[in-house]
């Protein structure tokens, strides 16, 4: 019995003690089990602990990499939000083309030019101004309706019948002289029209004060019977000093109302000199056709007085016509956001002949200037033997908007030579600098950023 009740005790502690060592137990056999599989694995244990720290790591780098994406959208969000406050305003890009148009083109020019025609048989009614009134007041009160009018009789509108009806002689047979003006129509000389002008030199300056007054009765040069008229201003034989008057929109009769000054013109000189007179329709998408010329020989002129005349326009003679440089067009393209300046060269039209056989290699070269200081050159493609070459090709200049007030382009079409330097065919200069058509060009791209703008221009004699 003793031996029993001794054996009881010592199997109790046993049962006590195996319950805690049995999760360790799990543990480390689960351990021991998977080192033991891993050890069966044909490539060595290390390589294992290598694999499994790689992947570690290649899990801790996805993890900051989704962190890091979160954390910068936010802040992306947060400078969007304060760059739209600092970001250039478009409407600014807008106010400072239309500043550029006010000083490019006249209020009066954008205008149309109602012409009222009354036929000389039409007879006056004197005494109905109370009618007049009337009327005038009874569509006042209609607050903008359309009026209608009563159809009269035949000699109702002769106003037979009315005691206060007086017909003079006047109005009933015109004069010899108003049928004599259209009677002219019949010779061979086209009517171009009349231009007004005034000269006045200055004998103590040694300078020549050209005014450009006013135009009547031009030609109609676009399809609806109108035309958008203005002047270039060159001392002849000179051809490098050329002044230009505001484009007038729409109008046959155009007012300019511009002076213009040439300066270092000795009075002796003044005996070879001419002033010529050119008057253009603008195009914006062709060639500016000439209307006419008036030439003003400064020998003919008494210089001693201001002198203001009317003459008649002319046909352009043709060797005007070959002395210009030629033609050329292109398009602008400015967005202020990201301050870059595109610039596509199109083509070229009627170009001086340079080379012996009557044609030209031209190219055409782009300078970017800020204060006279050359920033950037670009230049197109050589086109051989050819006085009208193609081009459409772009070219692009970075020009903060700060520094888009600064900035002067110019542009100089070549003649390439193999042998001897290139010679120059013509130039134009666009910015807030230019005038002409060059600076309706330049605040017609301000004002519409973000959109190509085309026109054609007439180059310039080349300025050394």
């Amino acid at each position: 019995m003793a031996t029993p009740g001794a054996g009881t005790p010592a199997l109790a502690p046993p049962v006590v003690t195996t319950n805690a060592p049995a999760t360790n137990g799990t543990i480390t056999g689960l351990f021991n089990t998977a080192v033991q599989k891993l050890k069966e694995l044909p490539i060595p244990f290390w390589a294992v602990i290598a694999i499994g720290v790689v992947a570690a790591l290649l899990l801790l780098c996805c993890m900051i990499c989704i962190c890091k994406k979160c954390c910068c959208k936010k802040k992306k969000a947060k400078q969007g939000k304060k760059g739209l406050k600092d970001s250039v305003d478009l409407q600014e890009v807008k106010m400072l083309g239309n500043q550029y148009k006010e000083k490019s083109d006249d209020e009066s020019g954008l205008e149309d030019v109602e012409v009222e025609k009354q036929s000389i048989f039409n007879p006056v009614m004197e005494g109905d101004g109370g009618s007049d009134a009337s009327d005038s007041g009874s569509a006042d009160e209609g607050s903008g309706k359309k009026k209608k009018k009563k159809k009269k009789s035949f000699f109702g509108k002769l106003g037979i019948g009315n005691p206060d009806y007086v017909v003079s002689r006047e109005q009933v047979q015109p004069d010899m002289d108003d049928l004599d003006s259209y009677g002219d129509e019949d010779d061979g000389t086209p009517k171009l029209g009349q231009l007004q002008f005034s000269l006045d030199y200055d004998f103590q300056q040694n300078q020549m004060r050209v005014g450009v007054l006013q135009a009547k009765n031009l030609p109609g040069m676009d399809f609806s019977g109108t035309s958008d008229p203005y002047v270039t201003v060159k001392l002849m034989p000179d051809k490098k000093k050329r002044f230009e008057t505001k484009v007038h929109r729409k109008t046959l009769n155009p007012t300019f109302n511009e002076y213009f000054n040439f300066k270092d013109l000795k009075f002796s000189e003044l005996s070879n000199k001419i002033i010529l007179f050119l008057i253009y329709d603008f195009d914006r998408f062709s060639r500016h056709d000439l209307i006419g010329e008036v030439s003003i020989p400064l020998s003919s002129v008494d210089l001693a007085r201001v002198v203001e005349e009317w003459r008649e326009i002319q046909p352009a003679h043709g060797s005007q016509e070959g002395d210009r440089p030629g033609d050329i067009c292109f398009s602008l393209r400015y967005v202020p956001t990201a301050g870059k300046l595109t610039i596509v060269i199109l083509e070229a039209k009627n170009l001086k002949k340079c080379d012996v056989g009557g044609l030209s290699d031209p190219y055409v070269k782009m300078q970017l200037y800020s204060n006279n200081k050359r920033l950037k050159k670009k230049k197109t493609t050589i086109k051989k033997r050819t006085l009208n070459p193609y081009y459409n090709e772009s070219f692009t200049f970075e020009v903060p908007f700060e520094q888009i007030q600064r900035v002067d382009l110019r542009l100089t079409v070549m003649d390439w030579d193999r042998t001897s330097k290139n010679d120059p065919i013509g130039e134009l200069r666009l910015g807030p600098n230019a005038t002409g058509a060059e600076l309706r060009h330049w605040s017609d791209m301000l004002a519409n950023p973000r959109r190509p703008i085309a026109q054609w221009h007439t180059l310039t004699e080349f300025e050394k």
